[in-house]
């Protein structure tokens, strides 16, 4: 199946200077299939793949090893073979030899002209150890994630709604509906199967919902296997293993906010910010954290103690729903909740994984509250007013565009609906314009500053950058 970083590969191949490669992210997201792609195509006869969780004894001869010339000797020896100087090396689990990250700034400073991938899960978990050193400067550190929908399109030989997608992002203009309805249909599968290459594998080869279902078990089980093993201290892999497994319940909730305190009272999270950073580096689930106000930079306002996790593929969220396929499609209310925590998952995954440095915030608020914000003064309306002035609303997702303005977008994952959310924000003299993500066409709404886009569009636009053109040309869409 292809995978959009095999480009990324061959443009680094061409570089007259290369630095090696730390391929990072979570277990089964592809990492050692495409490097072993990679090798086949461009460098069939010239390239030697090594795993160190296979090669024990290779491992314990290259342990506290840093000379790249001894570490060339030693594998050599070990095959009995010759690296020619333009070979491909391609080191799998390097995270089994701390010492050998640290060789690969010298493989660079002494000239040597080897073509270097290294490859590890929890990869960023053992960089991040204070008494391990790594090459910043002379490594580049490539993230890997679970396929996105666009890659789930060229697995399932969709190629062509990839340029119609893209076509009406680039032109602000809706589908026709025949193909609105393809792709809407489309995404109903990938919410359901995720982004695993494993499992897209098998739901292409026709297996079952149960088939499929088992593959997931088998990877969220693993994770859980892996959190035991990769983070330190037994009262850390604990509360990395309660975070993990709790992640569906919040996301059953109408608000999805994670609260430490559900999984002890008296959890604070101070108490958890260590285990919450280990899971994050591991890369199995994202974080979004809340702001305090309404205000760019958003970073400055950033409240990380008020946050939401979410699963790093939406196949793993529909697997602890317990979701068969048509449960993502049966308007009964009972799903309702999960059916709208599925979609900003896979809103939430599609940024990340289209642009790592996306880094999108929630906002929580008041009438009160953003009243007060507005005007610089505490309220003076009378108790009743004041208490329907106090009720909470939470807006899915905030971005920062390029010029500092603040771009809110509401995530709904049917066709009907409210946005009493979005519409209290828009006239904020830090909004730029309003996004709804939903199941809907494209629809430009005018007197509100607001575009209806579908949820489809998440990987293919950065609603930072251009703004989606919105305000580039006020007479077309904003009268």
């Amino acid at each position: 199946m292809r995978r959009l970083i095999f480009d990324r590969l061959i443009k680094w191949k061409d570089k007259d200077i290369s630095y090696p490669i730390l391929l990072s992210g979570s277990r089964q997201v592809g990492k050692t299939f495409i490097v072993k792609e990679f090798a086949q195509k461009f460098y069939l006869h010239n390239h030697i793949y090594i795993n160190f969780f296979e090669e024990i004894e290779l491992k314990d001869n290259l342990q506290n090893i840093t000379s790249p010339q001894a570490i060339i000797e030693i594998i050599e020896r070990y095959y009995r073979t010759h690296l020619s100087d333009d070979c491909l090396i391609i080191f799998d689990e390097i995270q089994e030899i701390p010492s050998l990250k640290t060789a690969l700034k010298l493989f660079v400073d002494n000239n040597f002209k080897y073509k270097i991938i290294c490859t590890g899960s929890y990869l960023s978990n053992t960089l991040n150890k204070k008494d391990e050193s790594f090459p910043v400067g002379k490594v580049e550190f490539w993230d890997m994630y679970p396929m996105n929908f666009k890659e789930f399109l060229l697995a399932n030989k969709k190629d062509e709604y990839i340029d119609i997608i893209q076509y009406a992002v680039d032109n602000v203009v809706p589908l026709n509906k025949n193909d609105h309805n393809m792709l809407m249909t489309l995404l109903k599968e990938y919410l359901y199967t995720g982004g695993m290459p494993e499992v897209v594998q098998a739901y292409i080869n026709g297996a079952s919902e149960f088939e499929i279902s088992e593959i997931k078990r088998k990877i969220y089980k693993g994770y859980k296997m892996d959190i035991t093993k990769f983070i330190d201290g037994n009262v850390n892999k604990r509360k990395c293993l309660s975070i993990y497994e709790s992640l569906n319940q919040f996301h059953a909730k109408k608000h999805n906010r994670f609260i430490l305190s559900k999984l002890d009272n008296n959890a604070r999270y101070l108490n958890f910010e260590n285990a919450i950073m280990n899971i994050l580096l591991s890369r199995i689930v994202y974080k979004v954290n809340n702001v305090k106000r309404l205000t760019a930079p958003l970073y400055q306002v950033d409240d990380p103690a008020l946050f939401k996790l979410y699963f790093n593929d939406c196949g793993l969220l529909t697997y602890t729903f317990a979701f068969e396929k048509d449960d993502i499609e049966n308007k009964n209310n009972k799903y309702a909740n999960q059916r709208g925590s599925l979609a900003e998952n896979f809103v939430i995954s599609e940024f990340y994984n289209n642009l790592t440095d996306y880094n999108p915030h929630f906002f929580t608020f008041t009438e009160e509250k953003l009243n007060e914000e507005l005007n610089k003064k505490k309220s003076t309306k009378a108790p009743e007013e004041e208490k329907k002035s106090n009720k909470s609303y939470e807006m899915d997702v905030l971005l920062e565009d390029t010029e500092g303005y603040i771009v809110p977008i509401e995530i709904k994952s049917g066709t009907d609906f409210t946005t009493k959310t979005l519409d209290k924000l828009m006239g904020n003299k830090n909004v730029s314009y309003g996004v709804i993500m939903s199941a809907n066409n494209l629809k430009i709404i005018p007197e509100k500053k607001i575009i209806e886009i579908p949820l489809y569009f998440a990987g293919f636009i950065d609603l930072r950058n251009n703004r989606f053109r919105l305000l580039e040309d006020k007479k077309k869409y904003f009268k």
